[in-house]
This record gives structure tokens, sequence and C-alpha cells, in this order.
């Protein structure tokens, strides 16, 4: 004698079946759109490696020739930051490719990185404090926020 809650509960049309198969659809859209953003990352990387490539030439091209003054130099380090950004980023994608799984490590990285570049070309003189505190503090945030993640991930030394 059957009570008809778990009849056919893995038949195609049932209530799992269905789940099942809108996880495979959803895991095949992420994946899609992975690759899409992979292939549109690496182009952006490599137009923008040209990109600083020539900057760089015609900047130094420019009287007096070889030599960068500090906006100029500065807006370098601002475009070459950028590209790095975008190879960190790469580097998160292929891990999620590779690992199944977003490395929350990387995304800090990265989050870092691009904080960096905002530090590097940032005008202090010019910048309002509340800027300068609200940037401090976001630096505080990912130092901690990244050491706990990397405590985390790291084995005890009891579990030996």
């Amino acid at each position: 004698m059957s009570n008809g809650l778990n009849e056919n509960y893995d038949a195609p049309g049932s209530r799992l079946a269905i789940a099942e198969d809108l996880m495979k659809l959803i895991r095949r859209f992420q994946r899609i759109v992975i690759y899409a953003l992979l292939y549109m990352l690496l182009f952006v990387v490599a137009i923008s490696t040209i990109e600083v490539a020539i900057y760089l030439v015609r900047q130094l091209m420019e009287p007096p020739v070889l030599l960068l003054d500090v906006t100029r130099l500065l807006d370098f380090f601002g475009i070459f930051m950028m590209v790095i950004i975008g190879l960190e980023l790469l580097h998160s994608i292929r891990s999620y490719i590779v690992y199944d799984k977003m490395p929350v490590e990387e995304v800090f990285m990265v989050a870092m990185i691009a904080l960096a570049r905002k530090v590097i070309v940032l005008d202090v003189k010019a910048s309002d404090s509340v800027l300068l505190l609200g940037l401090s503090a976001l630096i505080l945030s990912l130092s901690v926020g990244y050491y706990l993640v990397k405590k985390s991930v790291q084995p005890h030394p009891s579990a030996s």
C-alpha cells in the first residue's frame, strides 16, 4: 500500500527532475556567460596593453624627450594598473572555470589592486578629507578581510 508521497518523485516531470533540469540549465548559462566575459576581457586586456605601449612612446617623444613629468607619470601608472587589474580578473575567471567556484582570496586581491591604483593616482592636496578617510577605511577593511580569508584557508598547526 502506498501513501502517494514518494511515488514517481524521480520520474520525468516530477518536481525533483524539474529542479535538476533547471539547475543544469543555470550551470550551462553560467558557463556561457563566463566564457563570453573571458573572451571580452582577453580582448580588452590585449588592446589596453597596446594602448599603454603607445601612450608611453608618445609621452616619451614629447619634449623634454625621454622624460615624464609627475602628471604624465601618474597617468601612465593609472593606465598600467588598469591592465594589471584586468590580468587579475582573468586569473579569477580562470580559477572559476577550473575549480567551479569564485576564489575569495583573488577577489580581495583585485579589490586591493584597484584601491592601490586609486591611491597611486590620487591628488592628495586636492582631495577632500572625507575621501581620504573613506579610502583609509577601505584599506583597513580589505586588509583585515584578506587576513581573515588567508587565516581561514591555512590549516591549524594542531591539525598535523
